[in-house]
């Protein structure tokens, strides 16, 4: 992902964040390109310079690393249900942005949701339906 460095160029403020905070960074630079699919190998190569100029903007010291935090932000975004795998391709690792990813806004089932149920305290909260 070639624009990632360019909208996080420090690699400690890109290791410090959290998945759902690189996640958000990384769905919004999705929504930006526009494209109709995406492979997260592809997205990694791009960053790694495999796939545009053959030079890495961030340290190749910290590749590990700066992988790993992607991998956990690629990871919340599935969890979330903002990614999900292509239906022609998806058994290749080819993935879409949902219509919720597409929409950028939330339900108004989910707000009623979270209106009448603290998920920090419990993972068993009812599905109540307006």
């Amino acid at each position: 992902m070639y624009e990632l460095p360019r909208t996080i160029p420090d690699v400690k403020m890109l290791l410090a964040l959290a998945p759902e905070e690189l996640g958000s960074t990384l769905l919004f630079l999705l929504k930006k390109r526009n494209e109709p699919k995406f492979h997260t190998g592809n997205l990694q190569k791009e960053l790694w310079g495999l796939f545009t100029s053959g030079q890495s903007q961030y340290p190749r010291q910290n590749e590990n690393e700066i992988n790993l935090a992607l991998s956990e932000a690629w990871a919340w975004l599935q969890a979330q249900g903002l990614i999900v795998p292509d239906m022609e391709n998806g058994q290749y690792g080819w993935l879409v942005l949902s219509r919720r990813a597409r929409d950028g806004k939330r339900s108004g089932f989910q707000k009623l949701q979270d209106s009448r149920c603290d998920h920090s305290l419990s993972f068993d909260c009812p599905i109540m339906i307006p």
